[in-house]
C-alpha cells in the first residue's frame, strides 16, 4: 500500500486522480484508518489552513498512525508553489519516520512551475510577479524558493539533480523540465529518504518504482452531471472568477455571496438563512447554482472567514434540498465544506483534469463531490449546465 499524507483537500485529490491513472484503487479520507483495502490511501490534514502549532500537531498524528499501517511508500504531498508550512511538518516527519534526510521537488514542469538558479518560475514568470502573490494566506512576495519556505541555508539546501544527497538534511530540487522530475524519483528508489513535492514527483515515483499498470495514454472523462447540481467557487483566481462572471450575464444560475455576509465577519445565522433560501430557488428554477464571492469587492474579510461563511451557506442549502452533485473550488473552501457535512471518506472514481477529481461518498451512493484546486483550469464544458438552451428544472 502507497499512504499519502496531503496537507490540501484538493491536493489529496489530485494524488488521487493521478493514482486511477495507473488503475490503482484509492480510498481518501480526512483521518488515518486502521485498515484498508485501497492500494493507494490519501489523508488530507487540511494542515494547511491552520497554523503552525497545529499543523506541526496534526502532522504528527497522521504520520505516527500511518506508519502502524506499514505501507510500502510514504509520500507527503505539498503545495506545488510552496504555500503552508512545509518545513515543520516535514521536521516533524522527518523524526517520526528515524530518518536524516528529505527531498522535495514541489514543481509540476507539466503545468509550467519550475525551479531555476534558486528561483521558482510559472509559465517563465518570476512567481511573485503572477497571481500567487494575491493569495489571501499565502500571498507570494519573493520567488527566492529558500525565501519562499520561510527557511534559512542551515535548514534547508536548493540543489541540482547532478549532487547528491549525501549528507543530511531537508533538499529542494532544481527542476526545469519533466526529465529531471524523472532523474530526482530515480535517485530516490530503495532509499531511506523522506520524500515530498507536488503531483509531478509522485508520478514519477510511481514510474520509478514499476507500481501499477499505466494507461497508454492520459484519457480525461466528461461526466453527465447528476442533478441538482451545486457548484461553490472558493478561489481568488481572476480568469476562473471572470469566468463564473460571465456565466451571471448570461443569465446563469450565479449567487454571489451578499454584501451582508462579506461584510460581516461575524457568521450571523439569519443572513446565511436568507442567501441559502436564495441558492435554493435557483436551484428549484435551473436545477443548478453556482455559489461564489466577488474577487472584485475590496478583500477586507479574512479568507478563514469567508469559507467558514460558504461552508455554513452550503450545509443550509443541502439541509433543503437534496444535491447529487457537488462541485467545489479551492482545497480550503472544501474542507470547510466537508467539514460541515461531516463527511470523512471518499472512493475516487474519475479524473475529469489534472486535479480535478469526482468521488463517490462513502455511505451515499446517490452523491458525488468533484474537487479542484484553486489555480487549476476546469474541465471543458464545466459549466454546461448553466447554459440557459438546458432544461434542467427540477
Amino acid at each position: 500500500m502507497i499512504a499519502v499524507i496531503a496537507d490540501d483537500l484538493s491536493g489529496a485529490a489530485e494524488i488521487a486522480g493521478l493514482a486511477l491513472r495507473y488503475q490503482l484503487s484509492v480510498e481518501m479520507t480526512t483521518f488515518v484508518k486502521s485498515q484498508t483495502d485501497a492500494d493507494v490511501l490519501v489523508v488530507s490534514t487540511d494542515s494547511r489552513s491552520m497554523n503552525e502549532e497545529d499543523a506541526v500537531a496534526v502532522t504528527k498524528r497522521t504520520i505516527t498512525a500511518i506508519l502502524k499501517l506499514n505501507p510500502t511508500l510514504i509520500y507527503k504531498k505539498v503545495d506545488s508553489v510552496l504555500r503552508g508550512h512545509i518545513l515543520a511538518e516535514i521536521e516533524v516527519q522527518l523524526k517520526e519516520m528515524k530518518l536524516d534526510k528529505a527531498i522535495l521537488i514541489p514543481t509540476n514542469p507539466s503545468l509550467g512551475r519550475t525551479i531555476v538558479e534558486g528561483q521558482y518560475y510559472v509559465q517563465g514568470k518570476l512567481i511573485h510577479e503572477t497571481a500567487f502573490a494575491k493569495d489571501p494566506e499565502f500571498g507570494v512576495v519573493d520567488a527566492c524558493v529558500i525565501r519562499m519556505v520561510r527557511g534559512d541555508k542551515d535548514r534547508v539546501s536548493v540543489i541540482k539533480n547532478e549532487q547528491s544527497l549525501s549528507s543530511d538534511g531537508i533538499f529542494i530540487g532544481e527542476v526545469s523540465c519533466k526529465d529531471d522530475v524523472k532523474v530526482w524519483a530515480a535517485s530516490a528508489v530503495n532509499r531511506e529518504i523522506l520524500l515530498a513535492g507536488a503531483g509531478d514527483f509522485f508520478i514519477e515515483l510511481i514510474e520509478a518504482n514499476a507500481i501499477g499498470i499505466k494507461s497508454s495514454e492520459i484519457s480525461f472523462k466528461v461526466i453527465q452531471n447528476e442533478f441538482p447540481y451545486l457548484m461553490v467557487s472558493g478561489t481568488s483566481f481572476t480568469q476562473n472568477s471572470e469566468a463564473i462572471r460571465k456565466v451571471q450575464l448570461d443569465g446563469g444560475p450565479v449567487s454571489y455571496m451578499p454584501d451582508s455576509v462579506y461584510s460581516s465577519n461575524e457568521i450571523m445565522d439569519d443572513e446565511i438563512e436568507r442567501w441559502s433560501d436564495e441558492i435554493v430557488s435557483l436551484i428549484q428554477k435551473q436545477g443548478s447554482a453556482i455559489i461564489a464571492i466577488d474577487n472584485r469587492i475590496k478583500a477586507s474579510a479574512e479568507a478563514l472567514y469567508l469559507r467558514s461563511a460558504t461552508a455554513a451557506c452550503v450545509k443550509k442549502v443541502m439541509d433543503k434540498i437534496h444535491i447529487k452533485e457537488l462541485y467545489v473550488e479551492g482545497g480550503s473552501t472544501a474542507a470547510a465544506i466537508i467539514d460541515q457535512l461531516g463527511i470523512t471518506n471518499y472512493f475516487p472514481e474519475t479524473e475529469l483534469a489534472r486535479g480535478v477529481v469526482r468521488m463517490r461518498v462513502k455511505y451515499n451512493q446517490s452523491f458525488y463531490i468533484t474537487i479542484k484546486p484553486g489555480s487549476y483550469p476546469h474541465p471543458a464544458g464545466v459549466f454546461s449546465f448553466a447554459k440557459s438552451d438546458i432544461n434542467t428544472a427540477i
